[in-house]
């Protein structure tokens, strides 16, 4: 089981409580369904079971809830765009560039409101994505 630790810095909320408010509402509610990491050490698989805490090692800890992990992509930030690396499923292509409405629905996903601000949180380097389906 892996733990991923999330905070609200991301949704463009002013204060922790409504930054908390808005990673549960958009993780349980299912608008938030993966989420970006650098490469590291930690490598998460398909199949892998999650666990997503808010602050997690802080006083203000909370379980958000548990899920599989269902697909994961490579993908490298760039200017125009974020280009595809890997795709586990094989759906996008290797070297598809996201961009336009499809760079919009991709940072939707991972919880931003736009992707101007979406591609401002990250730095031009590679990158997992993880998806994941909520256990019920």
């Amino acid at each position: 089981m892996v733990a991923i630790n999330f905070s609200g810095w991301w949704t463009g909320e002013p204060t922790i409580p409504r930054q908390k408010e808005a990673v549960f509402q958009k993780i349980l509610g299912g608008k938030k369904d993966q989420t970006i990491r650098k490469v590291g050490k930690r490598r998460i698989a398909v199949g892998d079971r999650l666990q997503l805490y808010w602050h997690m090692r802080q006083k203000d800890c909370e379980k958000i809830s548990e899920a599989v992990c269902t697909r994961m992509l490579k993908v490298k930030f760039d200017i125009e765009g974020i280009y595809i690396i890997f795709d586990s499923e094989g759906e996008i292509p290797e070297g598809k560039l996201l961009e336009g409405h499809d760079l919009e629905k991709f940072a939707e996903r991972d919880g931003f409101p736009d992707s101007g601000s979406f591609l401002k949180a990250f730095d031009w380097e590679i990158h997992n994505v993880y998806r994941w389906e909520l256990i019920q």
